[in-house]
């Protein structure tokens, strides 16, 4: 076959190809997924889902069952944003043989439903003392925590399920004479350091927008005692572009971490069923007779079946086998 017949071959097929409006949309998502394939890694706004998918440790910085952030578009009251805040100062002063190394995260909060959480994290050696404190737009100030931490890989603070914390806000609160029957138990943490505080505390506070100044500072007792780096995360209640499931892990990395597994099993089933189905037609023709009967039977047994039931049975487990 001479190099023009193929051309020919291939000019009057994709003639007849692109009437078929089917089969151009999935070609374009055929394109689609390939280039979500080769350009995995700088997608990904998890870099370690493949690894780490099951792992709950590197997803617990973030809010659980949270929304996209897309959500903000249609609401009339915007949720906070999962970020990561960058310090804009830090400074390291000696006091004798003690270190004290102070740092100031700022936040810029222009939302109407406050963050689930601020999360400081420290990596280093030896044991610290971490005394946090905000300071909010109204100019007052709300002492956070004063406690002890142990410097290591993955160590972190919590504020909003931190008890000190909680009992710093409560005793913010019981100076301004705002309890309104406020107690520990009923306490969330992060909607009082973001809202309005007037007389008392309604049951839903309004909003106090605004550049919040996050203090913390670290003294280090020993001379062995280190800081690498350090990190604070405010989690917002809503995050990424399919939001968070209820183990915290990104739904939108999960996408485009199966489009390779996607793609694998299509070509596994296509090539599969092909050759099936070929081998099967060769033995049927190539038998013949009451034989050749018989196997046209049992494929017809098998086509009528309703695809529906199966794919149902076949999620359940799939879905058992992926998340354990």
């Amino acid at each position: 076959m001479r190099w023009t017949d193929i051309k020919d071959s291939i000019r009057d097929f994709w003639k007849e190809f692109r009437k078929v409006k089917s089969g151009l949309i999935g070609l374009v998502l055929l394109g689609l997924f390939l280039f979500v394939l080769f350009f995995e890694p700088i997608l990904l706004p998890f870099s370690e889902t493949n690894t780490r998918w099951k792992d709950i440790t590197y997803w617990e910085d973030n809010p659980a069952s949270a929304a996209p952030e897309w959500i903000n578009l249609f609401t009339s009251k915007k949720r906070a944003v999962s970020q990561e805040l960058e310090e804009s100062r830090l400074d390291e002063k000696n006091a004798g043989t003690v270190r004290i190394i102070e740092e100031t995260f700022v936040y810029d909060y222009r939302y109407d439903v406050a963050p689930s959480d601020l999360i400081f994290k420290a990596s280093g050696s030896g044991n610290v003392t971490v005394i946090m404190s905000i300071e909010r737009p109204d100019g007052r100030k709300i002492d956070l925590m004063r406690k002890p931490m142990e410097i290591q890989e993955g160590k972190e603070l919590r504020i909003a399920i931190d008890k000190t914390s909680k009992n710093d806000v409560l005793n913010f609160l019981k100076k301004l004479n705002a309890l309104n029957g406020v107690t520990t138990q009923t306490l969330k943490t992060t909607d009082i350091i973001f809202s309005k505080i007037e007389n008392s505390v309604p049951f839903t506070p309004d909003p106090l927008k605004g550049e919040y100044r996050i203090l913390v500072s670290m003294i280090l007792q020993k001379e062995s005692d280190r800081i690498d780096s350090t990190s604070m995360k405010v989690a917002g209640r809503v995050q990424g572009i399919l939001g968070t499931d209820n183990s915290k892990r990104d739904i939108w990395s999960g996408v485009l971490a199966g489009v390779k597994w996607a793609l694998l099993i299509g070509l596994l089933t296509a090539v599969i069923s092909v050759s099936i189905g070929v081998i099967y037609g060769v033995m049927s023709a190539y038998l013949g007779g009451w034989k050749d009967s018989l196997m046209q039977r049992i494929f017809e047994i098998f086509i009528s079946v309703p695809l529906l039931p199966v794919l149902i049975v076949m999620e359940r487990g799939l879905q058992a086998l992926a998340y354990g």
